[in-house]
């Protein structure tokens, strides 16, 4: 799929919907796989490349399961001053495992972005490297945002995080103030080549 306007596919309202080995080579306004208001998403074994700056390759929300496994993103937004994360989930249970997110880049251009619509996430096994560059403060590897909770993050393990840009660390965790966060499994990651002298390889709260 080739999009230069719109998302490369979008869904909305699904009961159940499932992608799998879908490429997506360039979008516009909207993320290069899409992904909203369905009870249950899962993207597999797919591709999305070369998006504009502005928006996630890979986006589910809305959503009250999402699953993605084995996806590759680079949106290769360019030295952007503003990016978007290359995988970006705002679901009630969020995983993502087996997932290579790279050259993201620009401040907010995260490798993976968990927002606050997770009640439960597990981000496994995944390699994010080389996002961020090119804007003022860059991107995590892994941002992980809550704004309300509590909030129950049930595996953060054997990802490797590496050469991501700016100053928001390797893995960043993002709370509001009283927010109560629990990460269950917080083990086996490889953290290193962060990109700026301010960076450091895990920031945990306080608030945003």
């Amino acid at each position: 799929v080739s999009a230069s306007t719109g998302a490369g596919l979008a869904v909305s309202s699904c009961a159940t919907f499932v992608a799998r080995r879908v490429v997506v080579d360039g979008a516009g306004a909207t993320a290069g796989i899409d992904v909203n208001n369905s009870a249950s998403a899962q993207v597999l074994q797919s591709r999305a490349q070369n998006t504009a700056a502005a928006v996630p390759g890979v986006y589910v929300r809305g959503t009250s399961t999402g699953v993605l496994l084995d996806n590759v993103v680079a949106t290769g937004s360019g030295a952007a001053a503003s990016g978007a994360a290359g995988i970006k989930l705002d679901a009630t249970g969020a995983t993502v495992r087996h997932s290579q997110s790279y050259a993201n880049d620009g401040d907010g251009g995260h490798g993976i972005h968990v927002a606050n619509g997770g009640d439960t996430a597990s981000i496994f096994d995944n390699l994010l490297w080389n996002n961020g560059v090119g804007g003022a403060t860059g991107a995590s590897g892994l941002y992980v945002e809550f704004t309300s909770g509590p909030k129950t993050v049930t595996a953060i393990a054997s990802n490797t995080l590496w050469a991501n840009a700016g100053r928001e660390g390797g893995i960043r965790f993002a709370t509001s103030a009283g927010v109560a966060v629990t990460v269950s499994d917080f083990r086996r990651n490889i953290i290193g080549g962060e990109r700026d002298a301010n960076d450091a390889g895990v920031i945990w709260p306080p608030a945003l």
